[in-house]
C-alpha cells in the first residue's frame, strides 16, 4: 500500500470555540486515481516528526492549498500559524527522508518560501481560468488552462534557491516548479477541483509523487 500524506486546511468554528483540520473530500478521488491510500495530517506544530510517524511509511506528500501564509498578511481572518510550523517542520523530515513532496497552491508558496523565495499579491487568479505556458523539462507539453484560487503569486525571479519554473501564466507568474535535484515540485492550479483528474495533471503528478 502506498500511503500519500496530505496536509490540511484550517477552519475556525467559532461558536464552538474549535480550531478544525479538513480536507477537502475529492482529494480521495485524486489519490485513488493516482494509485495512493490517502492519509491526511494533522496541524501538530510541537511533535517530534521522526516519533510521531514512526510507524507510517509514507510514498509522496501533498501540501495542499487553504490558508494565508501567516508573515503574508499577520491580520488575515484565515491564518493558521500552527499550521505554518507544522508544514515547515514537514518539509524538512520530508527532505532528510527524501520523500517526494508536491505542493498545491498554498503549497506551493510554503515550499517557495522554505527554500528562500518571496511572493507578491497578484490580481485575476481567485475563481478564474486561465492559459499557462509550459517550459523548461516540460516545453513538450502541450499550453492549456488551468484553474485558478489564489491572491498571492510567484515571479520567476523570486523562486527559492534551486527552484527552476516549469509552467508559467501571461502575467509571467510562475505556474508550476521543480527543485533541480530533490524530488520536490509545487503547483499553483488545484487538481482536485476539476470534474475529474485530467489526463495532463494525472501525468504531472506521477511525474513527481511516483
Amino acid at each position: 500500500m502506498k500511503i500519500l500524506g496530505i496536509t490540511q486546511r484550517v477552519q475556525i468554528a467559532s461558536p464552538h470555540n474549535e480550531r478544525r483540520d479538513c480536507l477537502d473530500q475529492r482529494w480521495w478521488r485524486v489519490s485513488r486515481a493516482l494509485g495512493f491510500t490517502p492519509l491526511p495530517l494533522p496541524n501538530v506544530p510541537n511533535v517530534k516528526l521522526p516519533s510521531f510517524f514512526k510507524s507510517i511509511k509514507f510514498s509522496a506528500i501533498i501540501f495542499s492549498g487553504g490558508n494565508t501564509l501567516g508573515f503574508l498578511n499577520k491580520n488575515s481572518p484565515d491564518n493558521a500559524f500552527e499550521r505554518d510550523t507544522f508544514e515547515l517542520n514537514l518539509i524538512e523530515w520530508a527532505l532528510d527522508l527524501n520523500i517526494p513532496i508536491l505542493g498545491v497552491c498554498r503549497g506551493m508558496q510554503i515550499i517557495n518560501h522554505y527554500y528562500g523565495g518571496s511572493l507578491k499579491a497578484v490580481n485575476k487568479h481567485v475563481s478564474e481560468q486561465h492559459a499557462i505556458t509550459f517550459c523548461g523539462d516540460l516545453s513538450g507539453e502541450l499550453n492549456r488552462e488551468v484553474n485558478s484560487y489564489h491572491n498571492w503569486g510567484i515571479s520567476s525571479d523570486n523562486l527559492g534557491e534551486n527552484l527552476e519554473a516549469l509552467a508559467v501564466a501571461d502575467d509571467e507568474t510562475v505556474e508550476l516548479f521543480q527543485h533541480t535535484s530533490k524530488r520536490v515540485a509545487g503547483m499553483m492550479w488545484h487538481p482536485e477541483r476539476e470534474s475529474k483528474l485530467n489526463q495532463f495533471d494525472s501525468r504531472i503528478m506521477k511525474k513527481f509523487l511516483l
